[in-house]
């Protein structure tokens, strides 16, 4: 295939997709997996071992009817995760604190405990979404990381909680490399 070094095969290599991509070496922390729903435990291993993370999209996968992420298991054994939308064509919207709903669904419907799991879903929005598109420059606010940050209006005592229970529309104030884009009320 056009310059990689690869050639299509019929009938397959009798691999997965995750080892397919690992045999020529496409694997690593400079590359994600998007959706991430047909991985086996040897497929998430492996995604571990190379530092490959995975972009969870659970509205697109419903819509489009290919299967559902293994987000506990994933959670369970350590994987690397951000959360993405895919694309209006299969998602209904953009919006990713709807789609941390959605994965955190998902996530207790397959037997994820609730402890910690919305401070994990959290840290897949910000830190998970910087990993898996290798950056460390984004997802973090430190010295030296884009000031790229949101401010919600939350409940002090359970912040994580009001973020994924019920974020949508939290937004008071939005910064993309320390400047201000958006405020509430005066857009």
């Amino acid at each position: 295939i056009g310059g990689l070094g690869l050639a299509l095969l019929d009938g397959g290599s009798g691999r997965t997709p995750i080892a397919e991509l690992d045999s020529v070496r496409l694997l690593g922390a400079d590359s994600h997996i998007a959706h991430g729903v047909h991985a086996d435990a040897a497929d998430r291993a492996l995604l571990r071992e190379r530092g490959t993370a995975v972009a969870l999209c659970p509205r697109s996968n419903e819509r489009l009817d290919c299967g559902l992420a293994p987000v506990a298991a994933y959670r369970a054994e350590g994987n690397a995760v951000g959360i993405g939308t895919d694309s209006l064509s299969s998602s209904p919207s953009l919006d990713l604190l709807e789609e941390v709903r959605a994965v955190r669904a998902l996530a207790v419907s397959q037997g994820s405990p609730e402890r910690g799991l919305d401070q994990w879903l959290v840290e897949a929005l910000t830190l998970g979404g910087a990993t898996a598109l290798g950056r460390n420059d984004i997802g973090r606010l430190e010295i030296g990381a884009r000031a790229d940050f949101t401010i919600l209006e939350v409940a002090t005592d359970s912040p994580y909680a009001t973020i994924v229970a019920d974020g949508p529309g939290r937004c008071l104030a939005t910064f993309v490399a320390g400047e201000l884009r958006h405020s509430a009320g005066t857009d």
